[in-house]
């Protein structure tokens, strides 16, 4: 493998002029998706956050519905617009076949889980504040790798563990900091985050190899399946919930905060085509460099804004998390430099000019990018679309 940009340069057989032209290219479209996906996220989550206070529209499972709906048509009729963004319907060679071992085994689990963690972390949005949700998130790597080593995608180390049992303190670092602490906002965001890592799995398990989905037509198929199973909780939910997690709005409800409504589906649609994109033009390290940073902006955000309050134990054990993950994501991206262990690799990162990371933001158009790996996401947030490898 080429060691350094020279040697990408001379591999290709391309001109200095036309090498920077295309890396030039590919930094300003990679920052126009990296700023529209943290954009649109954030806008998401703060849409949300005050949509469902309890004097506006405190209904979590319905807001679910609503954007599962609009996603759902909004995908549709971008496939009738442009079928070939789904290649694993339209394409002879990538063609995936939903026969019923792939519905049962994979789309209606993932289908649950992910009905599952949409609803409980809008309805944590309700009970905790958003610095604390999102710090919580970050211990998801905890959960999935206890996951992968029982569905043996992982095995077994000791440095990995390692990790995970710091990123394991941050995170009850955090918790233990809140000063505005709710029991019920902390079980819900823990349900929501196991759902979410349940399909982060059963992604790695069933959805990889010959059973591969473009990110577009994962969109389409799950969604369906997801509203299905939002459908059973909203009868289910009232009778195991008399707190009000499954009520529902009344008409006058719908038509008072009908423009607050449409705004948040048309983000949480616009969420689904930013993760695409970002999926598109991003690398592992790159896409790893995007959500960290978006974390971070919206935790900020929060404070100026929503004046949530961050105690200095927090702070502290957010930092802690951040290095976790930044960690495990090295690892997870340079499996080779890192065999000897953790500081030998970053040893050998350092040494090597930190080879890799020129694949890190492949050029555009190459099938360099089209091959390129998304392990990351399994091992860091809750992604909502398909992992591909």
């Amino acid at each position: 493998m080429p060691a350094n940009a020279n040697d990408v340069q001379v591999a290709r057989g391309i001109s200095a002029t036309d090498y920077l032209g295309s890396r030039f290219a590919s930094i300003l479209v990679l920052l126009s998706c990296a700023f529209l996906y943290i954009g649109v996220s954030n806008s998401v989550i703060a849409t949300n956050k005050y949509l469902l206070s309890k004097d506006r529209f405190p209904f979590p499972l319905h807001l679910v519905m609503m954007h599962v709906v609009f996603t759902f048509f909004g995908v549709s009729i971008l496939y009738m617009m442009k079928p070939s963004l789904f290649s694993s319907i339209t394409d002879p060679s990538r063609r995936v076949s939903f026969d019923r071992d792939l519905i049962v085994k994979a789309l209606l689990p993932i289908g649950l889980f992910f009905a599952v963690e949409l609803v409980f972390s809008n309805a944590a949005l309700k009970h905790a504040n958003i610095s604390f949700l999102q710090m919580m998130k970050e211990g998801n790597l905890i959960i999935v790798y206890i996951l992968a080593i029982i569905a043996a995608l992982e095995r077994f180390s000791i440095g990995k563990t390692g990790i995970v049992i710091f990123t394991a303190a941050a995170t009850l670092m955090t918790v233990e900091g809140e000063l505005a602490f709710s029991l019920t906002g902390l079980t819900m965001q823990s349900v929501s985050q196991l759902g979410a890592c349940l399909k982060m799995t059963l992604q790695g398990l069933l959805l990889s190899g010959v059973r591969k989905l473009d990110v577009f037509t994962y969109i389409l198929v799950v969604m369906p399946f997801c509203f299905a199973f939002l459908t059973s909780m909203w009868f289910v939910l009232p009778l195991l919930d008399p707190s009000g997690l499954g009520a529902a709005p009344k008409p006058a409800d719908l038509v008072l905060w009908a423009g607050p409504l449409a705004a948040s589906c048309t983000l949480a649609f616009g969420l689904n085509l930013a993760m695409a994109l970002m999926i598109q033009v991003a690398s592992a390290i790159g896409f790893l460099f995007v959500s960290i940073f978006k974390d971070a902006i919206m935790i900020i955000l929060s404070v100026l804004f929503l004046k949530e309050v961050v105690s200095p134990i927090q702070r502290i054990g957010f930092l802690m998390q951040l290095v976790g993950v930044f960690s495990w994501s090295l690892i997870k991206t340079f499996p080779r430099e890192f065999e000897e262990g953790f500081f030998k690799g970053l040893v050998v990162l350092a040494h090597t000019g930190g080879r890799g990371f020129p694949d890190a933001l492949p050029i555009i158009g190459t099938s360099e990018r089209k091959e390129n790996a998304l392990g990351l996401h399994a091992g860091y947030t809750a992604c909502p679309l398909i992992k591909e490898k």
